[in-house]
C-alpha cells in the first residue's frame, strides 16, 4: 500500500466571493500541498455550476467533493465532470488523476477529512479512508 503522507486540504467556497483560507501548517511540504489544493478548489468553485469544492491531494491524484448549485439542470453530469477535470489539470499540471463526487455523504467525508488534517491529525491516518472513497467514486470496471 502507498504509505506516502502527501495528502492535503481544500478551500471551501461558500459564495463566489467569500472564501475560507487555510492557515497553520507544520511543514513546507504540507504548505505547498495546501496551497495547491486551495488553488484547485478556488478554480473549480469559480465554475458557474459549482457552489463549493473540497480537495485532497495524494500523490498525483486530486480527490474532489463538490457542491453543485441548486439551479444546475441534471446536477453532476458527465459534461460537468469533464469540465471540472479539465479545470483541475489546467490549474495543476502535476495532477494526473481526478476523482470527483457530488454525493453529499462522500463530499461531507472529504470536508471532514480536510478539517481533521488542518487541525493537525496525522495525514497517514487517512490512507484507508481515501482509498475507500476512491473505490466508491471510481468502481473497478
Amino acid at each position: 500500500p502507498n504509505t506516502r503522507t502527501d495528502i492535503t486540504s481544500r478551500d471551501t467556497v461558500s459564495t463566489r466571493n467569500v472564501r475560507t483560507n487555510i492557515t497553520g501548517t507544520n511543514t513546507a511540504v504540507d504548505s505547498t500541498l495546501i496551497t495547491r489544493a486551495q488553488t484547485i478548489a478556488k478554480k473549480v468553485a469559480d465554475l458557474n455550476e459549482v457552489d463549493r469544492a473540497s480537495v485532497v491531494i495524494t500523490g498525483n491524484t486530486a480527490l474532489l467533493g463538490v457542491d453543485v448549485k441548486e439551479n444546475v439542470q441534471g446536477k453532476m453530469t458527465s459534461d460537468l465532470k469533464r469540465k471540472i477535470e479539465a479545470r483541475v489539470k489546467n490549474t495543476d499540471a502535476r495532477i494526473k488523476n481526478v476523482a470527483i463526487t457530488a454525493d453529499p455523504d462522500l463530499s461531507t467525508r472529504i470536508k471532514t477529512m480536510v478539517s481533521d488534517i488542518e487541525a493537525g491529525r496525522p495525514i497517514s491516518g487517512f490512507a484507508n479512508e481515501i482509498q475507500e472513497i476512491l473505490r466508491r467514486i471510481t468502481p473497478i470496471k
